[in-house]
């Protein structure tokens, strides 16, 4: 293409052309996700809507950089495979297009003879024979080489904020921990905002092979903190955990094994359970409505799906390596403890620009936290408002279609939607018992806090 021209006519862009394919980020990185997510997505639309030029110019190259940042040693079914396969007009004679499809695709598993699906399908009645290649997506773990000499290093960080007797028992659980054999282990301990005695206290601890570092930010703003550490490090894998937990004694072993000598591509997560304040369980109708962190998470390895807009791993029990989290641009300010939104999910959020960016999740069934749930954290004025701060994140995300009709910055059908739920609540406060009234209390508390995420969009709150 000549430099100065950035359309290509009637043709489709091509790969190489993905410099100067632009308008398409938000289709790109939509579809990304999908193929990330799913074994088979389909993408369909009428001729000249610039399907071609998204695969080529959009698609191909993220492929191409996921791939980049695989080890050498990675096994080759973890790597993504791109066949172009092209069909003419089927007629009576000709092969059916299913037998062309199953041809080029690199087999990764010897499939079952699944001759009667391909029948039920419309394919020839011809067996498929068992060394012929599977449409299924490899789902075993990739191998990686556990030697010393290249991997990274280790770095827990355990942010934390005012809160010493909580953090001491963490640093007890944390030095407690079996030392992974060959790996580099450090362990940060960043407090935020004032001084409430965390540096004495990680100066007094210490194990026979690891001793814990202080940090501190003057800003109470975990993101902040977390930034600040992120600045300094070396390419590791920086393992995050929270000043509340307490850890399985080998989960530092389980990080290590997991991410090998991979330098990136990959961010990983383990299992959350629960310590509850003198083992007061909240009450089942009341469980529903706290975080996932307030209840437990620890699903199978058959079980877990991935992250999504959703899902994520938990923030006070996951890793990814310095370089990723760096180049998806650190931890947004405006989210999280201390954030200058209110609002929560700064941890989710870096993992969904991971997952966009082509960095793959991995879950660890083994790896596992118990998280510190104190009664005030389990009343339901408390979960009434951690609605409220998770609404903020979703307002600041919702897409607003043009030309909608707003009253006071706020989307006409929003307000509208407020206004009666409000009036529900309202009308139904006597008869209501509590599970009841909290339901409808906890919808419009999601209501409000979409709203002042939309208008602190609209005012401008930066990154």
């Amino acid at each position: 293409m000549d430099p100065q021209y950035r359309y290509p006519g009637t043709r489709s862009f091509e790969r190489k052309e993905a410099d100067v394919f632009f308008g398409r980020e938000g289709d790109t990185q939509q579809l990304w996700r999908l193929l990330r997510l799913e074994q088979l997505v389909v993408l369909y639309g009428k001729s000249g809507l610039g399907k071609s030029s998204l695969i080529n110019a959009g698609i191909l190259p993220l492929v191409d950089r996921f791939n980049d940042r695989l080890p050498e040693e990675e096994e080759e079914a973890d790597r993504l495979a791109v066949e172009e396969i092209r069909f003419g007009a089927f007629q009576k004679d000709s092969r059916h297009p299913l037998e062309v499809l199953r041809g080029p695709l690199p087999c990764r598993h010897a499939p079952p003879d699944c001759s009667a699906q391909w029948r039920a399908l419309g394919a020839p009645s011809t067996a498929m024979p068992t060394n012929s290649p599977s449409l299924a997506p490899s789902t075993a773990p990739a191998a990686h080489d556990s030697g010393p000499s290249a991997a990274l290093p280790i770095v827990a960080v355990i942010p934390t904020h005012g809160r010493p007797m909580l953090l001491g028992r963490t640093l007890d659980s944390v030095l407690a921990c079996t030392a992974p054999p060959g790996r580099a282990v450090r362990l940060i301990v960043a407090e935020n905002g004032p001084r409430a005695g965390a540096e004495a206290l990680v100066a007094s601890k210490s194990s026979s092979w690891l001793t814990p570092e202080y940090r501190h930010s003057a800003a109470a703003n975990k993101s902040a903190a977390l930034n600040a550490v992120l600045q300094e490090l070396p390419d590791c894998l920086m393992l995050l955990f929270d000043d509340d937990i307490r850890v399985e004694p080998s989960i530092l072993c389980r990080y290590a094994e997991a991410s090998g000598t991979a330098r990136g591509g990959y961010f990983y997560g383990g299992g959350v359970l629960v310590d509850y304040e003198a083992q007061a369980e909240p009450p089942p109708w009341l469980l529903a409505y706290l975080p996932v962190s307030a209840q437990g998470w620890q699903p199978s390895a058959g079980e877990y799906r991935g992250v999504t807009d959703q899902l994520a791993f938990l923030g006070c029990n996951w890793a990814a390596f310095a370089g990723d989290v760096r180049a998806a641009g650190g931890f947004d300010h405006r989210f999280g403890p201390g954030g200058t939104s209110g609002g929560t999910g700064q941890e989710r959020a870096m993992q969904i620009r991971l997952r966009e960016r082509g960095v793959m999740p991995r879950y660890l069934p083994h790896a596992l936290v118990w998280h510190y749930v104190p009664q005030s954290r389990c009343s339901p004025r408390w979960a009434l408002d951690r609605t409220y701060r998770n609404a903020i994140r979703a307002g600041h995300e919702l897409r607003v279609e043009p030309g909608t009709a707003r009253i006071a910055g706020v989307p006409w059908p929003l307000a509208r939607r407020a206004l009666h739920q409000g009036w529900s609540v309202a009308r139904h406060w006597i008869g209501d018992d509590a599970p009841s009234r909290h339901r409808r209390l906890d919808t419009l508390m999601g209501t409000l806090g979409r709203i002042k995420g939309i208008r602190e969009r609209r005012g401008g709150a930066g990154r």
